[in-house]
């Protein structure tokens, strides 16, 4: 599917075999180390310090399995036809990359790599595509230049009424500068919301508190009350291991610090569990949008 997709010229295709092919070739590498043993049980021994539940630790045992048993035949073939592939396609993606710049490959190896990346898709940009448009947001930010902060912030406007993870890089621009922050934090505030019911990894720390302040401060956007109530959402989604195996480990391993109630006033601590009761009201939807279940 990726194949013929990429021959066609689809660049999320091309992209997704790029990655494939890429983990193609090293394969063999994808099989558990044999020290993964000792791992599981540090690895179980650190969460049961670290409080985890004993339903925490059942996941925990079952997902520690599974990685050890590592990737079945079919999966490894799999993973070998996708080096095969992207090595057949690769030519012609470096002939279509070339002719869409209309300059030889010669030209293009004597160029700024990211400016040359940034004119390739702003050409090939189709209208409406929100990944398309992060995509080429985040490498103009990069570039950091008062224009190109610009354009990256009007595409992320535009991406931002599709995609979650646009919204989270929209509110985050207009909080910290792009290229100067915004005077007022309400619409980013609603941005960073939505994305989190929707699933999105970092709208859910940032909101939480889970992030540094020189990223997101949020003591000063938020009140405690709010802070908390995200704080159990995202626990709630972390337990079930919405976010897949290797942030599932993560957070059993190193759990984050959240915001208690008896730091709160009671006006505070009051408000706070109805609002995490209000969230978690939500939970079921936010946890399809991820495709997980509850246990």
């Amino acid at each position: 599917m990726l194949s013929s997709m990429a021959e066609a010229g689809d660049e999320h295709a091309r992209t997704a075999l790029a990655l494939l092919g890429n983990i193609g070739g090293s394969c063999d590498a994808l099989q558990p180390s044999p020290t993964f043993p000792r791992f599981t049980v540090v690895t179980m021994e650190r969460a049961r310090k670290n409080g985890a539940t004993d339903d925490t630790l059942q996941r925990l045992s079952g997902v520690l399995s599974e990685e050890q048993a590592g990737p079945t035949a079919d999966e490894l073939e799999a993973c070998r036809q996708s080096a095969s592939e992207f090595k057949k396609l690769w030519p012609a993606i470096v002939e279509q990359f070339v002719s869409g710049l209309g300059r030889s490959i010669k030209t293009l190896m004597g160029e700024n790599e990211a400016d040359v990346q940034i004119e390739y898709d702003r050409k090939s940009l189709v209208a409406g595509d929100a990944d398309g448009q992060l995509k080429l947001a985040h490498e103009l930010l990069e570039k950091g230049t008062p224009s190109s902060q610009a354009e990256a912030l009007a595409l992320l406007r535009e991406a931002a009424v599709a995609s979650p993870s646009a919204k989270t890089e929209f509110a985050t621009c207009l909080l910290k500068g792009c290229p100067t922050p915004a005077p007022d934090t309400a619409e980013a505030t609603k941005l960073l919301t939505d994305a989190a019911l929707s699933g999105d990894a970092l709208a859910l720390r940032m909101l939480s508190g889970n992030v540094g302040p020189n990223f997101f401060d949020a003591e000063s956007i938020l009140p405690p009350s709010e802070r908390y109530a995200w704080s159990k959402f995202l626990q709630r989604l972390n337990e079930e291991g919405c976010f897949g195996t290797a942030d599932y480990l993560a957070w059993v391993n190193f759990p984050n610090p959240q915001p208690g109630l008896l730091t709160m006033s009671p006006y505070e601590s009051t408000a706070a569990e109805a609002r995490a009761a209000d969230l978690l009201a939500r939970l079921d939807q936010t946890r399809d949008l991820l495709g997980c279940n509850s246990t």
